[in-house]
């Protein structure tokens, strides 16, 4: 009896998409290959390359605020970890930018700092950006020694003490980084379709590393109809929405009423200010049907007014020859009137 053994190959476009699946942590990494790569010893490059030592793909842009701050302080750590770590920037495909953007960028900050930008450079690349997707930048994908994923942060994270604990192999204790798509409702299952939606409302406190800072507008059927604020303070979430149902509102009609005002207003040095929105940042997301988009900034400020810290809500103080309608936002008995301007 004959067996007859039929072979099936897979098309490399298959096997290519195989390899491309988003990666998370603890998984094994491919040995990525880099067609173009500035600042390193070759023009091309693999994470092969840098066997045995931590690797903290630095996901970046020509155009990103947030990523050229953080450049000084991944070229420092590169410096200090220079055997033991391999800081590589990735300039993905869908930035925009391209080999002569790049290099324009590195002539214009060594004219600025008056010293070269020396971190490896990876130009146009199409597989990390599949690899690890991400929403937001910077962002950063720490590899270890075994080539698996270790960890995915923000800009924060990456210090020298955790990259020592990295390196150590100790238990990471550091906050994830894990992006929202802001298109959808926030923190929204991917399985319930927008269509089948009816309502949704979600308030988090603290700042989402994952989640831009700003609006974003909902619309449905051409009308607005939700409403995100994210990693935003309670105290500008009552003013906009205070203002969204009055709009004739000013700045004097809006008083506070609390014995404790460090939970409402960010200290004015910037050090201070990025940990203590850490702590008291908020986000808050709204959807309600097309038919109820006008009373979408009332839904708003119920959901607010569970928080449990603070009630706000619209009073009449009587004043001389008139009436005047206030926003009083109030936390608890043996309050101060603080003025917000």
């Amino acid at each position: 009896m004959r067996i007859r053994i039929t072979l099936v190959l897979l098309p490399l476009s298959c096997i290519h998409i195989i390899a491309q699946q988003p990666l998370s942590i603890g998984e094994p990494v491919p040995d990525i290959h880099f067609a173009t790569v500035l600042n390193h010893t070759s023009p091309k490059a693999s994470l092969a390359d840098f066997k045995g030592r931590l690797i903290i793909l630095d996901f970046w842009a020509t155009w990103c605020g947030s990523c050229i701050h953080a450049l000084p302080k991944m070229d420092a750590l590169q410096k200090q970890f220079s055997k033991d770590l391999k800081v590589l920037l990735v300039s993905n495909k869908n930035t925009g930018d391209d080999l002569a953007k790049v290099q324009a960028f590195q002539k214009k900050w060594q004219q600025r700092t008056g010293s070269r930008l020396n971190l490896a450079t990876v130009i146009n690349d199409t597989i990390t950006q599949n690899l690890f997707p991400h929403q937001l930048l910077p962002h950063y994908v720490w590899i270890g020694k075994n080539r698996k994923v270790l960890a995915i942060t923000s800009s924060e994270v990456v210090t020298a003490a955790n990259i020592k604990s990295a390196l150590s192999d100790e238990p990471l204790s550091f906050i994830m980084k894990k992006d929202q798509e802001t298109e959808r409702p926030v923190f929204l299952d991917r399985d319930i379709s927008l269509d089948q939606l009816q309502s949704y409302s979600i308030l988090v406190k603290g700042w989402y590393d994952g989640l831009p800072s700003g609006n974003r507008i909902r619309q449905r059927e051409g009308m607005v109809c939700g409403r995100a604020m994210l990693n935003t303070s309670l105290l500008d979430m009552y003013r906009a929405v205070a203002r969204g149902i009055d709009t004739t509102l000013t700045a004097k009609q809006f008083l506070v009423v609390t014995n404790d005002s460090s939970e409402l207003f960010a200290p004015p040095a910037a050090g201070k200010r990025k940990d203590w929105y850490r702590q008291h940042a908020y986000s808050l997301d709204v959807m309600v049907l097309p038919g109820e988009a006008p009373r979408l900034f009332e839904r708003m400020l119920a959901e607010l007014n569970r928080n449990g810290l603070y009630e706000g809500r619209f009073e009449t103080q009587q004043q001389v020859g008139n009436r005047a309608s206030l926003f009083v936002l109030r936390k608890t008995a043996n309050c101060f009137v603080l003025p917000v301007n």
